[in-house]
């Protein structure tokens, strides 16, 4: 396991645990952009369905909110998972 290369520095460094990616770049990529495109249309779609109508830049603002707040929060919860072995 230790005589698989890694892209980090520095490079003769041992990464216990360490799995070159196997998932294709563009995989990755489409699958974010699904990810991306189905949180901004949903949330823009139930910004559309409120009795008075929302201002461009309200479903601007929530389109971002729904975007961007939970990330850290699940970034956050997949590495205490990694780090407490649960």
């Amino acid at each position: 396991m230790a005589d698989l290369k890694h892209p980090y520095f520095p490079v003769d460094a041992a990464i216990p645990g360490y799995l070159p990616n196997s998932t294709p770049v563009a995989e990755l990529i489409a699958t974010f952009g699904a990810i991306v495109g189905a949180v901004i249309g949903l949330t823009l779609w139930q910004t559309t369905r409120t009795a008075k109508p929302v201002r461009p830049i309200d479903k601007f603002a929530a389109a971002w909110f729904a975007l961007c707040k939970p990330s850290p929060a699940l970034i956050q919860k997949k590495r205490m998972k990694r780090l407490t072995g649960s």
